[in-house]
């Protein structure tokens, strides 16, 4: 993520997962799940190194939010980030 990003990431994790296990998950009312300490969103699961079986690890869930941010270039893909609740944790 780089210096600056990594505190971003840390943060939009402390809101989304970070306290629970990383094999916690929650269903959304749309019948899709999020997983670990990113709370992985499902839709993600077919993109390489998304896996269920990947992001269910510590590794595996840092690994694929990261591989999501690089991709879109930004944490809009966090409900954490989008609603600012994340600067609370910076």
């Amino acid at each position: 993520f780089g210096v600056y990003n990594c505190r971003i990431a840390i943060a939009v994790a402390s809101v989304e997962g970070l306290n629970h296990p990383p094999d916690a998950f929650n269903t959304n009312t749309n019948g899709t799940i999020d997983v670990g300490y990113f709370r992985i969103n499902s839709i993600h699961f077919k993109q390489t190194g998304c896996s269920l079986a990947e992001v269910i690890t510590e590794k595996g869930n840092v690994l694929c939010a990261y591989s999501i941010w690089k991709q879109q270039g930004n944490f809009s893909a966090w409900v954490g980030f989008t609603n600012g609740n994340y600067m609370n944790n910076l």
